[in-house]
């Protein structure tokens, strides 16, 4: 398998190249169309320029990715271009929300900064943070309350009326800004501009709209953080978007004009696409293959990739590079380098580093991320799906108060135990027909003894078992907002859940991108794999009903004083359950044991009957085995007849 081209820019020159360490960039159009941030710390998404590397959008909320990029107002001469797909953000939250992600190098000096910013109504709030890392940022921040702009430095928000009342409802303002930073400790001073014609430069600008100085020194560190702060009472939060900040010397320039930034540190090639990102892979697939196109824009000097060039990291030796080195390069020309990805071996979140030695003058040394999700053959999602490689916590999984317990599933070591307040969550890349499985136990409780969420980018399964105590309410539900707006609704017709029993539960997702998504949940008997109760066709979300497919699984003791459960084999797959009979996948003989040997293709939880014959007209049952895994196995032994036919049916 080939991948499209990715290329990138190394120069071999004696003038100086172009390189602007010190400049951000978020223009959300290399986002997916999903929550910015969410509900729990290092949940987030990555893109732009100039960020921390692996770091993401992240905090205790979410800010939504929307789609269309907004345009400032012509007048104002602003030539800053947005490529790809055209997306903003905007808060859906009636109270403060608000995420944050690290810079790569503090800014300090003087530090231009723009945005643009549309507010819908005049409850909306919007505008950006510094060196925030908490839901609710005081200062420092640059916020709009419906027209008005109001700053903050250290302790001190300007009050209502005390900013610039300059903006439109409903129309996109360019939003300019100048943060002077005394590097001494002494006063620092935010300026901020509404709308201005930046035609002359920044030497022609008039005086700032508003302005703020304070006599507390407030980025003694620089600039560490920057955020995106987005909400109203109505849920139509303020719109940002092409948010630029730079502290360079030319920085006006490159926050209002359409500049090429490039990277020189080799921790700044976040720019670069990792090759092999967002391609499903599992572990029987073929090695497949990036082309990374590297170009000389250099005059005189030719640029070579050396032979020391390698690639190291957890996963280093499932990555190869195919182009032969030491690669010369001449200058004003390009060529391509090879990297070959074999995901054979474990399911597992493959990671590494191609590491570029060159003749650069600016950057010798390069490295691009490489990092695949491999899955498991069968088609599992989730990776360490039975935390059998576990020492005290998950592996791979995003967890908050969850240790290694005692296996619970059938031939299980290890299962995931949640503490109270614990979450345990993975994402996954669904279709529009898929299903989850897991076993799990609930505690002796009266509050909240189970919860599953099944998470779309607009929409979520919230599923809870209510009290197992006896007495208790000892119910099945799933919120519903989007539908009934009934909340937690009737109850589902499931049964009740035995403290310290474990069971397996199946929820099954049929058209989640047709714009009516239903899903439908399985439960067996306690101690057992036995299926005895479902409902099916339910459409019970909540926030909104889903538009495509869920990106997440997360089990939560975060809520209803939940004591914390145990999880155990959980699996995500694409697709329906297996349904009819199963298919065997090999036969084989023992002459000397006189045994038959069959595998044959499984649903857990489903009874099937195993029938032989030696001549294909008398059948006769000679076992039932009920599934405990995907991949089942039956011997039958004392085979004497020179030939032995064989059929498996699913237990009606």
């Amino acid at each position: 398998m080939k991948l499209p081209l990715l290329s990138f820019t190394l120069a071999a020159k004696l003038l100086t190249q172009s390189a602007f360490a010190g400049s951000i960039t978020a223009d959300f159009n290399d986002n997916a169309l999903a929550p910015l941030g969410d509900f729990t710390q290092e949940a987030g998404q990555e893109g732009g320029f100039g960020w921390l590397v692996n770091d993401t959008w992240a905090n205790t909320g979410s800010i939504l990715v929307i789609t269309g990029d907004l345009t400032a107002p012509a007048a104002t001469g602003y030539s800053v271009t947005q490529s790809g797909t055209g997306q903003s953000i905007q808060g859906s939250f009636a109270n403060a929300r608000h995420t944050t992600r690290a810079i790569d190098t503090p800014l300090t000096g003087t530090v231009w900064f723009s945005y643009l910013l549309n507010q819908p109504t005049a409850d909306s709030r919007g505008g950006i943070t510094f060196n925030q890392n908490t839901l609710l940022p005081s200062n420092p921040r640059i916020i709009a309350t419906g027209t008005e702009i109001r700053l903050g430095l250290n302790t001190t928000l300007q009050g209502s009326g005390e900013g610039a009342n300059l903006l439109t409802l409903g129309e996109t303002a360019l939003i300019l800004g100048r943060l002077t930073i005394d590097p001494t400790g002494n006063p620092d001073t935010l300026d901020v501009w509404i709308n201005p014609d930046l035609a002359g430069g920044d030497a022609a600008l008039p005086a700032p709209d508003t302005t703020l100085t304070l006599e507390t020194a407030t980025f003694n560190g620089g600039i560490t953080r920057v955020g995106v702060q987005s909400y109203s009472t109505d849920n139509q939060g303020g719109i940002i978007d092409s948010l630029r900040l730079s502290d360079e010397a030319d920085g006006f320039t490159i926050v209002t004009s359409d500049i090429e930034l490039l990277a020189d540190d080799p921790n700044l090639i976040t720019s670069l696409v990792n090759p092999f990102a967002d391609i499903p892979l599992n572990t029987s697939d073929t090695p497949i293959t990036a082309d990374i196109v590297i170009t000389n824009d250099g005059t005189t000097n030719t640029l070579t990739i050396a032979d020391t060039s390698t690639i190291s990291g957890d996963d280093a030796a499932s990555y190869t590079i195919l182009t032969a080195l030491p690669l010369d390069i001449a200058p004003g020309t390009m060529t391509t380098l090879q990297v070959q990805l074999d995901p054979a071996g474990s399911p597992r979140l493959s990671t590494a580093s191609l590491d570029l030695n060159s003749n650069d003058t600016t950057s010798p040394a390069t490295s691009i991320t490489l990092s695949s999700r491999i899955l498991g053959s069968g088609g599992n999602q989730l990776l360490n799906s039975d935390f059998e490689a576990d020492p005290a916590s998950p592996i791979n999984w995003t967890s908050s108060n969850v240790t290694i317990a005692e296996g619970i599933a059938p031939g299980s070591t290890n299962s995931a135990s949640l503490s109270p307040a614990g979450s345990l969550s993975q994402a996954v890349e669904a279709e529009a027909d898929w299903f989850f499985e897991t076993f799990f136990q609930a505690p002796d409780t009266s509050d909240r003894a189970f919860n599953l969420l099944i998470l779309a980018p607009n929409g979520r399964i919230n599923l809870r078992y209510q009290g197992s105590s006896a007495g208790a309410d000892q119910t099945w539900n799933a919120f519903d907002s989007a539908v009934a707006n009934d909340s937690w609704g009737a109850p589902l017709a499931l049964p009740a859940v035995q403290p310290g029993a474990t069971y397996l539960l199946r929820i099954t997702g049929t058209a989640w991108d047709s714009g009516t998504p239903t899903y439908g949940i399985e439960i067996s008997s306690p101690n057992s794999t036995t299926i005895v109760a479902n409902v099916s066709g339910l459409d019970r979300f909540q926030t909104a009903i889903p538009t495509t497919p869920p990106n997440e699984v997360l089990f939560s003791a975060e809520f209803g004083d939940a004591l914390g459960f145990v999880v155990d084999d959980p699996r995500f797959l694409n697709g329906t359950p297996p349904s009819g009979p199963p298919v065997i996948t090999t036969i084989s003989y023992d002459p000397s044991a006189q045994s038959v040997t069959l595998n044959f293709e499984a649903q857990i939880g489903i009874t099937y009957l195993i029938f032989a014959s030696n001549n294909l007209l008398d059948w006769e049952e000679i076992s039932d085995q009920t599934a405990t895994s995907s991949s089942e196995t039956f011997t039958e032994t004392g085979v004497s007849a020179p030939k032995r036919f064989y059929q498996i049916s699913a237990e009606q």
